[in-house]
């Protein structure tokens, strides 16, 4: 069983663009971005569940530890409910 601590650090080793990439990935398929992050861990050598990987992540969340993620405009829209600008809405 993983640490919140040892999640910390392994978050830490990715690069903010795979970050970035992973938070979008989460936001529109939470499945596959846990499995990413699982995948991760394991070339790692840390061995995560989902169930581990959601938790830490909202506990992060509640610290406010993905702040300085930036999110695509398509992202933020995604979050925020926003219309697509393409759509003329």
């Amino acid at each position: 069983m993983a640490t919140l601590q040892e999640f910390k650090t392994l978050q830490a080793s990715v690069s903010s663009t795979d970050q970035a990439e992973i938070a979008e990935l989460y936001i529109t398929n939470r499945e596959a971005a846990v499995n990413n992050m699982i995948t991760i861990a394991s070339d790692k050598g840390v061995i995560l569940t989902s169930e581990e990987v959601q938790s830490f992540i909202s506990e992060m969340d509640d610290d406010d530890e993905f702040d300085d993620i930036e999110l695509t405009a398509a992202a933020l829209s995604s979050i925020s409910g926003g219309a697509d600008p393409d759509s003329g809405c």
